[in-house]
């Protein structure tokens, strides 16, 4: 389904509406950053923001004459709520994402594919100082082609999801960094893009 600018523009803005909201209410609260004790367990909870740079390699570039993608570099903006126990981190959140991916046209220019994404999902991650995680998103994407009408693979938008494992290290406290290494893809027809993305990124817990 080829939704038109004026929907792409509706959705985008219903998504930033909902990330604006999320975020104001939480800054609003008193208690942003608090300890519930329930018996013998307690638990943390924060706003968490996330912010991710990355490499990528295309999967499966597409067979359309010489048009072809290879790699490219992106990047991620995250906002969630960060649950914090004993060596188990659960972090519920949504962000967008930018991905640009290098692609030679037929005469072997370099033209471009743009590929923005809004997404929601969770990350779960065991453990305190070295903490392995595991996440998953899933949303709505864009493809934007910079190389005009000779261009054979067209712009397009679809639903998008991504799967990845992240070893963070938390040797601070309320602040992570680690590495990270994901799959993603966006139904965006013809010609869907899907690569891998590998990269670093932050977290800091308010």
């Amino acid at each position: 389904m080829k939704l038109s600018a004026r929907a792409q523009f509706s959705l985008a803005l219903g998504a930033a509406t909902f990330i604006v909201a999320l975020v104001s209410a939480k800054v609003a609260r008193a208690d942003t950053y608090y300890v519930e004790e329930r018996g013998s367990r307690s638990y943390t909870t924060a706003f968490n923001f996330g912010f991710d740079v990355e490499g990528v390699a295309d999967v499966s570039p597409p067979a359309i004459n010489t048009n072809s993608a290879e790699g490219g570099s992106g990047f991620k903006l995250r906002f969630g709520a960060q649950i914090h126990r004993r060596f188990l981190r659960i972090i519920p959140e949504g962000g967008f994402s930018y991905t640009h991916l290098f692609v030679t046209d037929d005469a072997g220019e370099s033209v471009g594919w743009n590929m923005e994404r809004a997404f929601v999902g969770l990350r779960l991650g065991f453990g305190e100082v070295v903490v392995p995680m595991v996440y998953g998103h899933v949303g709505f994407g864009w493809r934007a082609t910079t190389g005009g009408p000779l261009d054979p693979v067209p712009s397009s938008n679809g639903v998008t999801g991504d799967v990845g494992f992240a070893l963070d290290f938390h040797v601070v406290r309320h602040f992570g960094f680690g590495l990270h290494i994901e799959y993603v893809a966006v139904d965006a027809a013809p010609d869907v893009p899907d690569w891998f993305a590998f990269g670093l990124h932050g977290d800091v817990a308010f």
